[in-house]
């Protein structure tokens, strides 16, 4: 949304109310004093641009930089209705990590946190511009592919199975840790 700031020769408490009823994030009245107007944008500026900042950081897992669970959710409702209103396709890959407490349990959970955001960055080289990538949980993943019937899902899995399984993925000290999804 962009703030808006009701600048208007009206004064009182009524025409105020009003405007901010109306989605104003300000009001001021004339005559002008421009030192004032010009705090009042840079203050409300700020807040956009801070609220903006929030808005995203809602929707993203701290860890991987992909879109986070609740986003997921919200995208997966909006295709739904979008797809009741005007029909297509759609597709979800749920995609787990194989084995991924052992992972953890041998080689602790900062390298569990490394192989996360390794699968994360591969799974989403393996997708469009268009399709929904999330950490569901844990080390769950989930897709959403947008116009996309069965058997072109399977081919997009098949190729994120592939993408994930090679290489094997490098630790600093020369170690190489294999990963499988399911």
């Amino acid at each position: 949304l962009i703030p808006v700031i009701f600048v208007t020769g009206h004064s009182g408490v009524k025409n105020e109310i009003r405007a901010l009823e109306a989605g104003a994030v300000d009001f001021i009245t004339k005559p002008l004093n421009p030192p004032v107007v010009s705090a009042r944008v840079k203050t409300h500026l700020t807040l956009k641009r801070q609220s903006d900042i929030l808005r995203a950081q809602a929707n993203l897992d701290g860890l991987t930089g992909i879109h986070n669970r609740r986003y997921f959710d919200l995208r997966l409702a909006d295709e739904v209705n979008r797809i009741q209103r005007y029909g297509g396709y759609i597709a979800c890959l749920f995609i787990d990590i194989d084995h991924f407490k052992n992972i953890n349990d041998t080689w602790g959970h900062p390298i569990g946190d490394v192989v996360l955001k390794a699968v994360a960055e591969r799974i989403k080289n393996m997708l469009r511009l268009t399709d929904t990538l999330a950490r569901y949980g844990g080390e769950e993943f989930v897709v959403l592919l947008e116009q996309a019937d069965a058997a072109q899902a399977f081919v997009v899995a098949e190729r994120i199975r592939e993408a994930v399984r090679q290489p094997a993925i490098p630790l600093d000290n020369g170690a190489l840790i294999p990963i499988t999804v399911s």
